[in-house]
């Protein structure tokens, strides 16, 4: 039965070979292949194909590499050759992820997983974890991302191997950075440039050099950033590594975006576009697409600025990346509704809003996960990870499972008020999706009429508004409201936005985001210099109370009006 299986196998090696032409376009091997066609030697032509698609010019050259390499990971299973069985399916895993196929790329890293556990392989595995983990981390889902990645972490550490320990760091830099913990990603990122530099990794240390550029261009440091980038270029451009460079060149393009440097934000991102046509790398295309569409909807060329986002969600499809998919999506809403099309504006608006909920979910669940997350790492530093992580994480159950009881018994008592809570909530929110492109219409509809009336605001209309807004800002702080827009504002002088953003801009010498945030950064200010409240309140929890809705855009206001962080003000404060 066995020597039957292995013909049919060659067989089918064959007549995939005169598909491909492998032998004409390849001669290099076409004495191999014919030497074990002729010998009907299924294990040798299953070799021949894992080192032929092992070469880069190669794989890239041939549609259906997964099929070859399919067909050479049978014939390993067949005589439990599990090592090279491994390869394959490790191999086939790579070669999807890097051409954005992220879902075929997680199927494949379980079966390398299954192969190295059947081997009893520790390093095959933790390298097969490494990639689950990488893929995760593309997708979006961070707190499977890191569990993959601690798992590899703790096979490395017990194979001491230095190399394979730096590149998890670098991925669990990448999951801290993707939730916005500059801090711990920064940490990261630093232990492991130390271990590629010792190595003389120049790619691992050409990475870690992009992700510090990318935290430098969040924080607002562009000059840094683009030092940190044009470096990562240099080191590409030595081991030619023209993946690399198709991200670096995408990273300068975002920050000439913050520049506002739109002709030079364009030139590097048609850089990397053709590195990705040529590598058919659909991730990093995808993401690029949405970005030229930012910068043309902000050139009011709306036609382009939906080609582009059209061209992105057909690749999305491919890559799996909810988060890309999601901002496509809204910014589809966006190009719709300047172009007067409230209903598509509003249909695409409804699909970002349904991928928004599921991420926003899966984000706080990898959040949750962090604080084990960096037990764990804690621990692999002592060199005595398995027997505490283990114990502690029993403790933790135990914790965990005590918490449950007295919660049950909580929710149990409360479960009919909630769920007549959750209920309207839900009416509230499918409420909501129909009222809000009718209340778009209805703003533009009384903006155009006041505007044919008259551009001028009556002096005792306009000193009334001052007034109340006066008291509004003062007395009742009610910029502290993470809801309020200048419409809502404006229903509340009894006047309409166009009216009340003129008196804003003549009264105060500013609009009325920078006005606003002005009040917040103020109560914020006052919040932190409370010693009192200081203590008792995170810096988050202050731009909360202050009306930030998320801590990235906290941090960067504070630092353009006052010059240093939240926390660097915080602990200025404190030394006083």
């Amino acid at each position: 039965m066995r020597k039957i299986a292995i013909t049919i196998l060659v067989c089918i090696f064959v007549n995939s070979i005169q598909s491909q032409d492998i032998i004409t376009a390849y001669p290099q091997y076409d004495t191999a292949i014919e030497k074990y066609i002729r010998e009907c030697d299924s294990v040798g032509l299953a070799a021949v194909y894992l080192n032929m698609l092992k070469d880069t010019e190669i794989h890239m050259s041939i549609e259906n590499s997964d099929s070859l390499l399919l067909y050479s990971a049978s014939v390993f299973e067949a005589i439990k050759d599990y090592t090279k069985a491994y390869q394959c399916y490790n191999l086939m895993s790579v070669l999807n992820f890097n051409k954005g196929n992220n879902h075929k790329a997680l199927d494949y890293s379980l079966m390398a997983i299954d192969k190295a556990r059947q081997n009893n392989k520790e390093i095959d595995e933790a390298i097969a974890e490494s990639n689950m983990a990488l893929i995760y981390t593309k997708i979006g889902d961070y707190e499977r991302a890191n569990e993959y990645n601690f798992k590899a972490l703790r096979l490395f550490v017990n194979q001491k191997n230095d190399m394979h320990i730096a590149r998890c760091k670098l991925g669990i830099g990448n999951v801290y950075y993707l939730l916005h913990d500059y801090e711990k990603a920064n940490l990261f990122f630093i232990e492991a440039d130390t271990v590629f530099v010792r190595l003389n990794d120049n790619k691992g240390h050409g990475i870690c050099l992009t992700n510090m550029g990318s935290i430098c261009k969040d924080m607002g440091e562009y000059e840094q950033a683009l030092k940190y980038y044009s470096e990562a270029v240099s080191i590409c451009d030595i081991d030619n590594d023209k993946d690399g460079n198709a991200y670096n060149y995408s990273n300068i393009g975002s920050v000439y975006i913050d520049l506002m440097d739109y002709r030079q934000a364009i030139n590097y991102y048609n850089k990397s576009n053709d590195i990705c046509f040529e590598l058919n790398n659909n991730s990093l295309l995808s993401s690029n697409y949405l970005k030229l569409s930012k910068i043309c909807f902000a050139l009011e060329q709306f036609d382009t600025a939906c080609d582009y986002c059209v061209h992105c969600l057909d690749l999305v499809e491919k890559t799996g990346e909810k988060n890309i998919e999601s901002q496509a999506l809204e910014q589809l809403s966006d190009v719709f509704l300047e172009c007067g099309d409230y209903k598509k504006a509003y249909e695409y608006y409804r699909k970002a809003s349904v991928i928004n909920d599921s991420l926003l979910y899966v984000e706080k669940s990898a959040r949750n996960a962090l604080l084990e997350e960096k037990y764990n790492n804690e621990r692999l530093e002592k060199g005595n990870l398995e027997l505490r992580f283990a114990n502690e994480i029993q403790a933790i159950k135990i914790h965990n499972q005590r918490q449950h009881i007295v919660g049950f018994a909580i929710i149990s008592l409360t479960l009919s008020v909630l769920f007549v809570i959750i209920l309207i909530l839900y009416r509230k929110k499918n409420i909501a999706y129909k009222w809000i492109v009718k209340k778009n219409l209805e703003i533009i509809q009384t903006e155009q009429k006041i505007r044919s009336i008259s551009n001028r605001v009556p002096e005792e209309k306009y000193n009334s508004i001052i007034v109340f807004l006066e008291t509004e800002f003062i007395e009742n702080k009610i910029y502290t409201d993470q809801e309020l827009t200048l419409e809502k504002l404006a229903k509340l002088c009894k006047t309409n936005r166009t009216y009340l953003s003129k008196i804003i801009n003549e009264e105060y010498k500013q609009n009325y985001t920078d006005l606003i945030n002005g009040y917040r950064i103020n109560e914020a200010i006052r919040l932190i210099s409370d010693p009192v409240i200081s203590q008792k309140y995170s810096i988050e929890a202050i731009a909360n109370e202050s009306g930030f809705t998320n801590i990235s855009s906290f941090n960067t206001t504070f630092k353009k009006i006052t010059g240093l962080t939240p926390s660097d003000f915080r602990k200025n404060i404190s030394r006083i």
